[in-house]
């Protein structure tokens, strides 16, 4: 009896390893399957039967990838913004936007041929743009930021320009402070951590800054210092051959501004700007308004990426901003590259 027991324990083992061994090789075969269509795929036409008959060759096509990498309230959005009318001016295919936004385009527009691929060798949503024949001016505030839409670092080549922004920190704590709670209270081991803001780590997820934080003037330099840290990762994980850094002052014209940036942009396949171009490019970026405060308004524009409230007309500090502002430029770390920076 024991005997037979263990006999039918034995075959039944045995047809269990056979089952498995059956579901294994069959599994690697659908996936081997999924690849090999995947691959075909990539020469068949898109969902609709449709068959690309495109003008010229792809591989003949010369784009420029320039990556806006400014922090928040640090003059981005009109860096940003002549930039792309720069950019439009000789290259008009030019795709900008923010990142999430050109990742979303990227999952909305995805092709039968794309989710094919995707499963068997998924690409991150920057490689399927690269294919668009298109320059490409894509914007974001950290540098984790276009790590999640590259899987890249900023560098060559798959970046040909990094325009890294900057502003006066005690013009940036005020203008965070005004345009809503976007700030989230760094630690001082936060601060002094050195894989915060760096490409792969991101930002920490800490709570947001309060208005009472905002009410005691000791803590607005946290604020300055925490700006600092992610805008100075961004220079020093880009290699300086393709970092241009743009400082923001209100001090500085459009037309200024706009001569400076199509001076780095020029040496790109022998693109060149007349004044009459950099004077139009000017007034056009002097026209840019924001979504109107109408709450039938969208919070940001689709195009320029100016939001609600993000241009409003300058006034002079409370005193509580006047305190805050000058904890700031008292700050002897702050203080150091402000002076670096020419700031007064």
């Amino acid at each position: 009896m024991r005997a037979n027991g263990a006999r039918k324990v034995l075959w039944g083992l045995l047809a269990a390893w056979c089952v498995v061994g059956t579901l294994w090789v069959w599994g690697g075969a659908v996936e081997e399957d999924q690849c090999a269509k995947a691959k075909r795929k990539e020469t068949e036409g898109d969902s609709t039967g449709r068959v690309c008959r495109g003008v010229g060759s792809e591989g003949g096509f010369q784009r420029v990838v320039v990556v806006v990498a400014g922090m928040p309230r640090s003059g981005s959005s009109v860096v940003f913004n002549a930039a792309r009318l720069l950019m439009e001016e000789v290259d008009p295919n030019t795709v900008s936007g923010w990142h999430v936004d050109l990742a979303d385009y990227v999952t909305k527009h995805s092709t039968r041929q794309m989710r094919a691929i995707a499963a068997c060798s998924p690409h991150p949503p920057l490689t399927h743009l690269l294919h668009l024949q298109a320059s490409l001016l894509i914007k974001v505030h950290k540098h984790s930021e276009f790590y999640a839409l590259s899987g890249a670092t900023l560098s060559p080549p798959v970046v040909d320009l990094v325009l890294a922004t900057h502003r006066d920190l005690p013009d940036v704590v005020r203008s965070l402070r005004n345009q809503g709670n976007w700030t989230r209270y760094l630690t001082d081991d936060d601060i002094t951590n050195p894989e915060v803001c760096s490409a792969m780590t991101g930002f920490p997820q800490g709570r947001m800054f309060q208005e009472a934080d905002w009410a005691r003037p000791e803590e607005w330099p946290r604020v300055a210092k925490m700006w600092l840290k992610c805008y100075t990762t961004i220079v020093q994980q880009t290699p300086p051959s393709i970092l241009y850094e743009v400082p923001y002052s209100t001090n500085r014209t459009t037309l200024e501004l706009v001569t400076a940036l199509a001076s780095r942009l020029a040496p790109f396949k022998g693109w060149s700007f007349t004044t009459t171009d950099l004077h139009r490019i000017a007034t056009r970026v002097d026209k840019l308004l924001p979504p109107s405060c109408s709450p039938l308004s969208p919070e940001m524009h689709p195009i320029s990426n100016l939001h609600k409230g993000h241009i409003h007309e300058k006034t002079e500090p409370t005193p509580l901003e006047a305190l805050g502002m000058q904890r700031v430029r008292d700050d002897p770390m702050l203080a150091e590259w402000r002076a670096a920076k020419g700031y007064r």
